[in-house]
Parts: structure tokens; sequence; C-alpha cells
């Protein structure tokens, strides 16, 4: 997660929503998942809401971040 957060390549990307000073959510933007087609990406990888939070539309909200962020890569 620090190398992404250093390299010039828009891929990888983590993204952490945090809530009080708690995370209750991740997700990852990855350049691929498959060695096959590696003209496919951005690859959504590792998307968790904790317990607490499931059912209240976090995993939407991430999901919709992620659309959002792909424009920009």
């Amino acid at each position: 997660m620090l190398h992404s957060m250093k390299t010039e390549d828009g891929l990888p990307r983590f993204y952490i929503a945090v809530q009080n000073g708690s995370i209750i959510g991740i997700y990852a933007l990855l350049r691929n998942d498959l060695i096959s087609r590696q003209d496919v990406f951005p690859w959504l990888a590792c998307l968790y809401v904790v317990p607490e939070f499931r059912g209240q539309k976090m995993g939407a909200k991430l999901l919709q971040h992620a659309l959002h962020e792909w424009i920009y890569i």
C-alpha cells in the first residue's frame, strides 16, 4: 500500500473508509487480476465492510467511489 502512494503509475490504489477514527471498509483498484487479459483493467478487489456497517449501503458507497476514481486513472 505504501508503494502505491509513491509510484507514478495510477495503479494499484488502495482506499480506506474511516468513521470516528475506525476503519469501516476498504477496497483496491488493481492493474489486473488475469495474466491472460492484461487489457482488462482496472480490477476492483478486496471490497470489505466490517460486519457492524453491513446493510447500511457502505459497500455501495465504496463501489460508487471506485467508479468515480476509475474515471481519473
